[in-house]
């Protein structure tokens, strides 16, 4: 394998990149031989990653291997067998330990906001996604707005929603989760994700970058760990003093009504 020895970070952009065990491993080899040493990052299928690992896994970090992303779509695996992802919650338990094991960080994405999505494909969303990040430390979770694509089951029904799609180029270039409006989604269901959101942020230890750890973020990581273990999210308390605070320190005057609005 040859590579520009200035390269630094690789993305894979394959979804099918682990469906070859002994591919993976060539690859990993052929990286661990080439000298600048440059990291990288690949998506997977949680079923197909826990199925052959055992083949690279012990490569994956020593070729720079950063980042694994997990599609996961759903929390709900019935739902899940719907969009074509037959993937158990305890593949995702087994991928996040793999890689926390190895030194490797877990991202575990979800798509919320389908037009046909109930109240328990929701919750049971919000929770895996919750679990995954009170077990396994160095795991991360997304939960991203669901954005219907042309030539997809649900692309009709979007339409019928009332939403607009794209009509230029231009305008699919832009198109995706921020981009895209979902007329279905009232702002109530937007401030729950959001909120829901922040607490699983902070939820685990990992730190971010450019942030120390301080009292105030370990007091706000064992309010969000204490909310996962029980699935509340309401009167979000720390959303509002973490908002209020990060608009005190910008510069320029402020105001009280400002300063509320900002919070909630």
């Amino acid at each position: 394998m040859e590579l520009d020895g200035h390269l630094e970070d690789l993305a894979f952009a394959d979804d099918h990149f682990f469906n070859d065990p002994y591919r993976v491993a060539d690859i990993c080899r052929g990286l661990i031989s080439v000298p600048s040493h440059p990291t990288w990052f690949a998506t997977a299928r949680p079923d197909v990653f826990v199925k052959s690992a055992g083949r690279f896994v012990d490569l994956l970090a020593p070729a720079g291997c950063r980042k694994l992303l997990f599609g996961v779509e759903s929390g709900d695996e019935s739902r899940r067998r719907q969009l074509g992802k037959g993937v158990s919650t305890e593949d995702l338990f087994r991928c996040a330990r793999l890689c926390e094991d190895h030194g490797i960080q877990a991202d575990f994405t979800y798509i919320v906001g389908l037009p046909e999505e109930t109240e328990a494909e929701l919750r049971a969303t919000i929770e895996e996604a919750a679990r995954l990040r009170l077990a396994h430390d160095g795991v991360t979770t997304k939960l991203f707005f669901y954005s219907p694509y042309p030539g997809t089951r649900l692309f009709g029904k979007a339409a019928r929603l009332g939403m607009v799609h794209s009509r230029s180029l231009l305008e699919w270039g832009r198109y995706g989760d921020h981009d895209a409006d979902k007329p279905w989604l009232s702002p109530g269901y937007r401030r729950r994700i959001r909120v829901a959101s922040f607490y699983h942020s902070h939820m685990n230890g990992r730190k971010r970058a450019g942030l120390n750890e301080t009292v105030a973020r370990r007091v706000l990581r064992a309010l969000s760990r204490a909310r996962g273990h029980v699935g509340l999210y309401g009167l979000p308390l720390e959303l509002a003093a973490s908002r209020a605070i990060r608009w005190l320190r910008q510069p320029g005057p402020k105001s009280l009504p400002r300063a509320i609005e900002e919070a909630t």
